[in-house]
C-alpha cells in the first residue's frame, strides 16, 4: 500500500513539475522532444512501483517456500529424533534383558533363583556413558518359590525378609556381589544381593 501511495505522490508532483516546464516552453522547437522525454519518465515513474510490487510477490513466495522447506526440515528432525530415542529404549530394554538372562544363569551356577532384580543404568542415549550400570539389587531364593509370610513390609516401606540369617547366607551374598561386580564389570559397592531361604 505504501508502495502504490508513493507512485502516486510522485507520479502528481511529477505532473505539477512538467505543466509548469511545458507552460515555460510554450512556442519552443524543443517541446516535442520535451514532451517524449517527459512520456518516458513517467512511464518509468508508473511502472518502477509495479515492478516492485511483483519482486516483493516473488520475495515473498520465496519466504513462503523457505518458511515451508524449514518445517519439512524440522519436522523430519523431529522424526529422526524421534526414532532415535525408540532405538534407544530398544535397545535399553534388549540390554537388561541380557543382563538378567545373565544374572539367572550366575544365580543357577549356585542352584540360587532370582525373586526380584532392579537395575540402574545410564539410560541417556546422547551421554558417553549410555548403558552403563550404576547399581544392581537382587533378591534371590533356594527354591524357585518363595514364601510370602518372609516377606514384609516395614513402616518406611523398606521390604524386609524374615528369612535371611547370618553365617553362610552371608558369605554367600558377599561371594555372589563379588562374581556379579566381575561379570557385569562394576565397583563392588554397586552390588547389592539378598538371599532367602
Amino acid at each position: 500500500m505504501d508502495v502504490l501511495l508513493g507512485m502516486v505522490r510522485n507520479v502528481c508532483a511529477f505532473v505539477l513539475l512538467t505543466t509548469v516546464v511545458n507552460n515555460l516552453m510554450q512556442g519552443s522547437v524543443y517541446r516535442k522532444y520535451i514532451r517524449f522525454f517527459v512520456g518516458i519518465v513517467m512511464l518509468i515513474l508508473v511502472i518502477n512501483p509495479v515492478m516492485s510490487l511483483l519482486s516483493m510477490d516473488v520475495s515473498f513466495k520465496d519466504n513462503i517456500s523457505k518458511y515451508i522447506e524449514d518445517a519439512e526440515r524440522y519436522e523430519i528432525y523431529e522424526e529422526v529424533k524421534m526414532g532415535e530415542v525408540n532405538a534407544a529404549n530398544d535397545i535399553m530394554q534388549e540390554y537388561k534383558e541380557s543382563l538378567d538372562r545373565s544374572l539367572e544363569a550366575l544365580m543357577k551356577e549356585h542352584n540360587l533363583y532370582i525373586v526380584d532384580s532392579r537395575w540402574e543404568i545410564e539410560d541417556d542415549y546422547l551421554e558417553d556413558n549410555f548403558g552403563e550400570i550404576d547399581r544392581v539389587e537382587v533378591r534371590v531364593s533356594s527354591s524357585s518359590e518363595v514364601d510370602i509370610g518372609d516377606i514384609s513390609i516395614d513402616e518406611d516401606g523398606n521390604v524386609n525378609m524374615s528369612g535371611v540369617t547370618g553365617g553362610s547366607e552371608e558369605k554367600l551374598a558377599d561371594k555372589l556381589c563379588e562374581e556379579m561386580a566381575e561379570t557385569f564389570n562394576i565397583e563392588r559397592e554397586c552390588v547389592r544381593v539378598e538371599i532367602l531361604i
